[in-house]
């Protein structure tokens, strides 16, 4: 009975993939493992995914140099039709084993109901903060 309440708490706890919480974590998550576009299209909506087109051949493609310290969900605000998500990223960008600088950011993201669940339709920047670690060097001086 023990392990029975154990199993449908720690159940209870994690977030589906299907739910828009799991959509947006998931993605989040494979885009700090290194994923690249064509790599994350399952959790992107078409119109998302087009707009994400001008990623491609950049050094944002794959994020690998950042690695994330911390996500959190701050607020939703769902519907039957749209569930937009307040969220809070917070990582550090490395160049080698040394840190350049810790970001914080504050970002909505706008779902749709598509496939199974929800898809990310549209990801809108509130504001960033950078802490740099290292001086920035400059030219000419």
């Amino acid at each position: 009975m023990k392990n029975l309440l154990l199993f449908v708490l720690l159940f209870s706890c994690v977030q589906s993939q299907k739910s828009p919480e799991g959509t947006l974590e998931t993605f989040v998550q494979k885009r700090f493992d290194g994923a690249g576009i064509d790599d994350v299209k399952d959790y992107i909506s078409d119109s998302y995914l087009e707009s994400m087109n001008d990623l491609r051949e950049t050094k944002y493609e794959k994020l690998e140099n950042i690695k994330r310290k911390k996500f959190k969900i701050i607020s939703k605000n769902c519907s039957s039709n749209e569930c937009k998500i307040t969220y809070f990223i917070s990582y550090v960008t490395v160049d080698g084993k040394e840190k350049e600088f810790e970001t914080e950011t504050k970002k909505v993201a706008s779902l749709i109901p598509g496939g199974d669940g929800w898809l990310i339709n549209k990801i809108d920047h509130v504001k960033t903060y950078h802490d740099m670690v290292k001086d920035i060097a400059v030219e000419g001086q």
